[in-house]
């Protein structure tokens, strides 16, 4: 008999085989975010500066960590020279073996400076060594102003006469400590010399690309292609009033000009991918199928240089993860995407078993071979905590086959066999020699309408397998002691429109209970992305493509059933949202801030304003402090205008209606009945005759008549 796994390859997603967890070089009480990593000696990790807790408050050195990429774990016994005052925003690279540490916003808890210096960091005869780098006289008045939240990238620079290339540090942009977003370009260049003994100190030089570019950015990335000859630069914002740039801009160093990259989103549509601001980026050398054009699941080490019959080749692409976007306040840690950077494709993969933790604030470095990536801390989306831990991706690792992947062998001592039990379940599958205990891979259809196929070890589901339910639901995934164990997909096909039910869950499972990091999709299309406890989702959770009423939303906060229940943030296309909720609609004490600057603050009832609140209109300028009903003013309020005009009394349908008192800018004074923002009935008008024409001209302004 030939068994079929169609639904549980479909069910494998990558990342399974290819994550690691290596936990933090402290407890689980420690964290860290903003960190930067960068190699030193080609196979040892230096982790620099960013926040840690338990301590909220900066130090007074930064942080200096050594990672050994070659045996996975922290080196602890070295000497430290020297050292750098703790700071956040600035980056850290590797150029010849050493590590280079610029810029950066120090904090001493009174005052915020931006950082200006480099720091060299080298490892040598067990010693960490961390000194301020010395460069050449005249570059002591021309060099880069202090700076953070720039960017980096180690590029091969045309310099001097003949425009040989030497190995440089590139610099892009960034933000002054009074805000101003940098647009200017520098390279610090270290010239390499045919006399081994000799060593010239870097140099400082600005460069004026041609053509038009990203800059002024800050918060964006930076990724060197081409061996250097070329530098990717997306995302990011240029002041805090502009949307996230979504292009992806390209700076020939060998023209000195920028580029723009056509971008084509994959059918999912991922263009949002580069309009985000803290992603971490980098060129790694990924394994591709060519039959799919997706990452190849490798089943075995391949070698170095791949043949022309080979069904993998390698690729370059920049891998980017995390960061925030302007509709969402924080991001899947278990979602990345593919550039393929000659095709401008961007392609999503979805990764939630690959165990990566953090969607911002980690340190990220790179293998020497391109081929693997590690984060060190972060943040984690779900409790905003920062992270000591230490994850990793690895593309070229060989993924395990799937069940029944590979022909049974029909004549071994696991044979396939027929038996029927007097239950009225039947088995087809691999069985011992004594026909007595399931082992091996095997399909039972029960008496009751289930049927399981899969892996099975001692008379137990045991592995990979698929359980098709009587009533309508799949199962695809990992098992042990017959109950769902590891990673696997529940879906329920037997969903109906009319209420929101529980879809598709994707995540982890233990003992038989949804158990760990997991996806609920429901039949609404809202996704819940969160942790589970005994079959029970924690109180902190993200929640995607949800309608709270106002739109469509995603939501970050505190969740109960699957909704919004205690505080939260919602991030909708026009709004952002801060405040409590009660059952999936906004109630209880809650800011609005719309997309053109104008913000209520104040209560909420079934999702829109009820009771009392103030709103700043931004394009108006009008404050209006009082009550609301059903999401407009009706009730009693005060009313200031732009033009020094106050209206105090009551309203109906966002309208001046009933009893109410319109101080004009002039002085003049009106007291009495209004209907729909005219004068209406029984008043009181007390005139300002110091300007009539003034006065005059404040009618005009607000439209006020009075109705006859």
């Amino acid at each position: 008999m030939e068994l079929k796994w169609l639904h549980a390859r479909e069910y494998a997603q990558w990342g399974d085989h290819a994550g690691a967890n290596m936990g933090g070089k402290f407890d689980q009480h420690y964290g860290l975010s903003g960190g930067a990593a960068a190699l030193v000696n080609e196979s040892l990790v230096v982790i620099v500066g960013g926040r840690e807790l338990p301590f909220e408050d900066f130090t007074q050195h930064a942080r200096l960590d050594l990672f050994d990429l070659t045996n996975e774990k922290w080196l602890l016994h070295y000497d430290v020279k020297g050292g750098m005052q703790r700071r956040l925003g600035h980056t850290a690279v590797s150029v010849n073996g050493k590590a280079y540490v610029f810029g950066g916003e120090a904090v001493d808890g009174l005052t915020t400076s931006f950082l200006l210096e480099t720091h060299e960091i080298s490892f040598d005869e067990n010693v960490l060594r961390c000194e301020p780098l010395s460069l050449q006289p005249e570059d002591q008045h021309h060099s880069p102003s202090g700076r953070a939240w720039h960017s980096t990238a180690v590029v091969r620079l045309p310099h001097g006469p003949e425009k040989a290339k030497h190995d440089a540090i590139l610099v892009l942009g960034g933000r002054e400590p009074q805000g101003k977003v940098l647009n200017d370009v520098w390279a610090l260049v270290f010239e390499g010399t045919a006399d081994p003994t000799s060593h010239p100190k870097p140099k400082w030089q600005q460069l004026t690309p041609t053509g038009t570019g990203p800059l002024p950015l800050a918060y964006h990335t930076s990724v060197a292609v081409d061996d250097g000859d070329k530098v990717l630069v997306f995302g990011g914002k240029a002041n805090v009033n502009t949307p996230m740039h979504d292009g992806v801009f390209v700076l020939d160093l060998a023209a000195n000009a920028w580029s723009s990259l056509p971008l084509h989103p994959s059918p999912a549509g991922e263009l949002s991918w580069t309009a985000r601001c803290g992603m971490s980026a980098t060129a790694l050398r990924i394994p591709m199928s060519k039959e799919t054009g997706e990452i190849a699941r490798l089943l075995e080490p391949l070698p170095q240089d791949l043949d022309n019959q080979s069904a993998v080749e390698m690729r370059e692409h920049v891998v980017i993860f995390g960061g925030i976007s302007d509709v969402a306040s924080t991001s899947s840690p278990t979602s990345f995407a593919l550039l393929d950077r000659t095709t401008g494709v961007i392609t999503s993969v979805d990764a939630p078993n690959s165990g990566l933790k953090s969607y911002m604030g980690h340190a990220m470095a790179t293998s020497p071979d391109f081929k693997s990536v590690f984060f060190f801390g972060g943040i984690d989306p779900h409790s905003n905590q920062y992270l000591e831990t230490i994850t990793s991706l690895q593309f070229w690792k060989p993924q395990p086959p799937l069940p029944g992947e590979f022909d049974v062998d029909k004549d071994g001592p696991n044979a396939i066999r027929t038996k029927n039990y007097d239950n009225g379940d039947r088995y087809v599958g691999e069985m011992d020699e004594a026909q007595l205990v399931r082992q091996g891979k095997g399909t039972c259809t029960c008496a009751c309408g289930d049927e399981y196929e899969g892996e099975w070890k001692a008379d137990k589901k045991d592995g990979q397998g698929l359980m098709r339910y009587a009533d309508g639901r799949t199962y695809a995934g990992q098992w042990q002691d017959d109950v769902p164990h590891g990673y696997g997909i529940l879906e329920n096909s037997q969903v109906s429109g009319k209420t929101r039910q529980d879809a598709k869950y994707e995540g982890m499972w233990a003992a038989g209970e949804r158990h760990g990091s997991g996806k609920l999709t429901y039949s609404d299309g809202s996704q819940v992305i969160g942790t589970w406890e005994h079959d029970r989702l924690n109180i902190h959770g993200r929640l995607e493509n949800y309608n709270d009423g106002n739109g469509t939303c995603t939501y970050v906060g505190e969740l109960v059933g699957g909704v919004p229940h205690g505080h939260g943030e919602s991030q909708h296309a026009l709004e952002v949202y801060v405040g409590n909720w009660q059952n999936g609609k906004r109630c209880g004490q809650g800011t609005q801030t719309l997309h053109d600057g104008t913000t209520y603050v104040g209560e909420w009832r079934n999702g829109k304003r009820n009771g009392f609140g103030t709103c700043d209109y931004a394009r108006s300028r009008d404050h209006y402090n009082g009550k609301w009903v059903g999401g407009v003013r009706c009730g009693r309020g005060v009313c200031n205008f732009a033009n020094g005009a106050q209206y105090n009394g009551e309203w109906q349908d966002d309208k001046c209606h009933g009893v109410g008192r319109y101080v004009f800018a002039d002085g003049t004074v009106y007291e009495g009945a209004w209907k729909e923002n005219q004068f209406c009935g029984d008043g009181t008008l007390v005139l300002n005759l110091n300007d009539e024409a003034e006065r005059h001209s404040s009618f005009s302004e607000v439209g006020i008549k009075r109705e006859k």
